[in-house]
């Protein structure tokens, strides 16, 4: 959404600037610049907007519906992850990692494909009724990244129950590259 009272007032030295949200600017006409206030605003000259027209509206239509698919996609992989975690699928497993796969946690710190892959077989094996509920996920696209808040059940004596944050990162694939896991 455009703001220009409010880019106004926070950039009196760029007086022309409009804020928009960054997933509605992604063009070839103009660089854009990260407001000092938020990792989401972005400042544009007004000029370049004057000058985009109707066929810079439809590349940033494009952009955008090309940011909202590469976000379906990442999900679409996250609930893969998990599905195949909570199956306690290791070939399902593979199949998502990169070869040069990272896994780091609170008790663990791995890399490569079957190193990882045998780290989660040996949580599999120490607790052989743990699942995973995903409470929340955020895709960050341009970092091609999701983070996933979730509750890791090890239904154990104890009945034990971890809120963790998942950051998983992806290559341009679309293999994980990176899972990264911080007990709260």
């Amino acid at each position: 959404a455009v703001c220009l009272a409010r880019a106004l007032e926070r950039r009196a030295s760029r007086p022309w600037c409009v804020m928009l949200h960054d997933s509605c600017i992604h063009s070839k006409y103009t660089q854009l610049h990260p407001l000092q206030y938020g990792d989401d605003a972005y400042s544009i000259d007004l000029s370049v907007v004057d000058r985009l027209g109707k066929s810079g509206k439809s590349s940033a239509r494009r952009s955008r519906d090309a940011a909202m698919s590469a976000d379906r996609e990442l999900a679409s992989k996250i609930e893969q992850y998990f599905k195949a975690w909570n199956s306690r699928d290791l070939t399902a497993l593979r199949a998502l990692f990169d070869e040069r796969v990272e896994l780091h946690d609170w008790n663990v710190r791995v890399t490569g494909e079957d190193d990882v892959v045998k780290a989660n077989a040996g949580i599999f094996d120490a607790f052989p009724n743990v699942c995973i509920v995903v409470r929340d996920t955020l895709v960050c696209v341009p970092k091609r990244a999701v983070t996933c808040e979730i509750e890791v059940h090890l239904k154990d004596a104890e009945d034990t129950k971890l809120t963790v944050v998942d950051v998983i990162r992806f290559t341009e694939a679309n293999e994980i590259c990176s899972v990264r896991a911080y007990k709260m």
